[in-house]
């Protein structure tokens, strides 16, 4: 789904740099778009069975040293979300929380926030300036197309295109470092339209009430992660005090997008 090839895009080396001569199957603007919803790390489910059923994996992060917490159930069989340290981890392994009040936390924050009017005031403004993004996808996308056209263009003058002495119309030094400032003018510009993207999921899901209830209870895991990663960045996991097995909500702190 990610290849620029179903876009009608050529590669070369890892980069994209022009149009293919086979027919595209999807836009340049699907494609882009593509990118973004499925790069982002907090849309991912790390891979493996345990992460299918875990809502909050990827969000979590340790309040003490910052990693990104894991899913490791215990013993019993009890989902767990835990600082991993050992082999292969950097965390500290000073938290671990069971799944389920955290998940249901987090979930029943998102509802209040989005029933809220100060939230629904926040949304509307995002909404406005997502209305702006549009205008400025088009440019990005204007000049990103600009971009291809100018090296398709000197790929003919170098590799097709002769003057009276047969050489190439382009030499190979000044094609080369047409190409490379192409490139990297065609990099600069997905970044800054995968920015742009990214800004406007904000509104295409239910906004609160009742239909956000009923679509969260009929939605399948995947389609409550991307709700979640619309309006939540993280959510934070501080230390409990020593001794207390009580669940603490005022150690979860969730960050949000808006």
């Amino acid at each position: 789904m990610l290849s620029p090839r179903i876009a009608g895009l050529r590669q070369h080396q890892g980069v994209t740099v022009g149009k293919a001569v086979w027919p595209a199957i999807i836009s340049q603007e699907t494609h882009e778009r593509l990118k973004v919803l499925l790069a982002d790390p907090a849309r991912q489910l790390n891979g493996g069975k345990l992460a299918r059923s875990y809502l909050l994996t990827g969000f979590l992060y340790c309040g003490v040293c910052g990693q990104r917490l894991v899913a490791r159930p215990r013993d019993d069989g009890r989902r767990r979300y835990v600082c991993a340290s050992g082999v292969n981890f950097n965390g500290c392994g000073k938290i671990h929380r069971l799944a389920e009040p955290v998940e249901e936390l987090v979930r029943e924050q998102l509802f209040a926030a989005l029933d809220s009017q100060d939230w629904n005031d926040a949304l509307q403004a995002a909404t406005h300036a997502a209305d702006t993004a549009k205008t400025r996808e088009r440019e990005l996308l204007a000049a990103l197309k600009a971009d291809e056209a100018a090296l398709d263009h000197a790929e003919r003058a170098h590799f097709i295109e002769r003057d009276l002495d047969g050489r190439p119309v382009l030499s190979r030094p000044r094609f080369l470092r047409l190409k490379r400032e192409l490139e990297a003018s065609m990099e600069g510009t997905r970044r800054k339209l995968a920015k742009t993207i990214s800004g406007q999921a904000l509104g295409s899901f239910p906004k609160g009430g009742e239909e956000l209830r009923a679509a969260w209870a009929a939605g399948s895991l995947s389609w409550r992660r991307a709700l979640l990663a619309t309006y939540v960045d993280r959510v934070i996991l501080r230390p409990c005090l020593k001794g207390r097995n009580k669940f603490d909500p005022t150690k979860v702190k969730v960050v949000w997008r808006v």
